[in-house]
């Protein structure tokens, strides 16, 4: 009889495809991005309906806008944004808060107007904080109205003051999933006028280094106030105007970093494209693609839509048929879902519904049970 040799390389391959093929069967969260919190109109009917009331509805992101919370330094009333959540608690849904301590465009609504003061810079032993405007901070006239250097002293001692605010206040809260302080709206983390921003004096100038060790600092900081929910950062590809490309080894740093302090990560431009781009060879939107493979199963990896997407007209986030089962292949476990897409899989009554509901809730449905496994 011949004897069998051992061949350690192909026990190491074996090992490697089971362990892949697990992982890209994990469950997917599904989370309703920004829910409705205006009584009175049809999508508020449809939502508490249709969409609140599903089982295959994880969770709720709503927005917590800092300024809301706090109208002057150190004073935090919580209770107006918790009378919105109550009625998610009543119906079993996690409640995962996405932190907006800026706007994005226009006027910025959501920093303290005190932040801005040389009062409250000369209180932390710093000038006056610098805000720029650009193509989307067009700026009104006033300081208030650009993008403020987030990595200055003002922001930055007043915001951590707010992160830990949030963490006492939702401490050991059994509805809470996750948090994600972010900067805009959508819960981005990424500077939006950095070309204006390098032209600011010396060391307040944007730079690389100045906004990774931000980055670094700000989660080193959460780390320290010992959450007891899971904590979620965001990865963002900077663009290269010199080389006329997108940067995407900020991303890849963001990612370690957040890693290395116990938080989940994420994208918030999952679109298309992706698709098209993995396929070509290329890199996803942030590299999320590349850097999902890298971490799966060490933390949660969440995806959030470019924004909401027209089936019938078509922009560039494309049908939640098409993405969802890419995004539950590269291992995301979390999946932010914009309302208007919810309503096409969930309301029979939606337009879009006839044509697209049935293959967007199933895609839905099989990530949510970890059945979605092709690339």
């Amino acid at each position: 009889m011949k004897r069998l040799r051992f061949n350690p390389l192909l026990l190491v391959l074996l090992l490697f495809v089971v362990s892949t093929s697990v992982l890209a069967q994990q469950k997917v969260q599904i989370n309703a991005l920004f829910p409705p919190n205006g009584a009175g109109n049809k999508l508020w009917s449809d939502f508490n309906q249709y969409v609140l009331k599903d089982p295959l509805i994880d969770g709720m992101n709503p927005g917590l806008d800092w300024e809301s919370i706090e109208h002057r330094p150190g004073d935090y009333d919580f209770s107006e944004f918790d009378k919105g959540l109550k009625r998610y608690y009543d119906a079993g849904k996690k409640v995962n808060i996405i932190v907006r301590p800026v706007s994005n465009g226009g006027v910025n609504h959501n920093t303290p107007d005190y932040v801005f003061t040389d009062k409250w810079a000369q209180s932390v032993g710093a000038p006056r904080l610098d805000v720029v405007a650009c193509r989307a901070y067009h700026g009104d006239g006033s300081r208030e109205s650009g993008f403020p250097a987030v990595y200055e002293a003002p922001f930055k001692t007043a915001y951590k003051k707010f992160i830990a605010a949030v963490l006492q206040h939702y401490a050991n809260n059994p509805h809470i999933g996750y948090i994600r302080f972010g900067l805009a709206v959508g819960g981005e983390a990424f500077a939006w006028c950095s070309d204006d921003l390098k032209s600011l004096r010396g060391e307040n100038s944007f730079s690389k280094s100045r906004w990774l060790q931000y980055v670094e600092e700000m989660d080193a900081y959460e780390e320290s106030l010992h959450p007891t929910m899971q904590l979620m950062a965001a990865i963002n590809e900077q663009r290269d105007n010199a080389h006329n490309s997108w940067d995407m080894s900020y991303a890849d740093e963001e990612a370690r970093i957040a890693v290395a302090h116990g938080q989940g990560f994420g994208a918030q431009g999952w679109q298309r494209s992706d698709n098209d781009s993995y396929a070509a060879g290329q890199a996803c939107h942030s590299d999320w693609c590349a850097l999902f493979d890298k971490y799966a199963g060490k933390v949660p990896l969440e995806l959030q839509q470019a924004g909401p997407s027209d089936p019938n007209g078509g922009n560039r986030t494309g049908l939640m048929s098409e993405i969802i089962p890419f995004a539950a292949a590269h291992h995301a476990t979390i999946l932010e879902i914009y309302i208007p897409d919810l309503h096409v899989a969930l309301v029979p009554n939606h337009p879009a519904h006839a044509q697209y509901g049935e293959a967007w809730r199933k895609a839905m449905v099989n990530a949510h049970e970890g059945r979605a496994t092709s690339k």
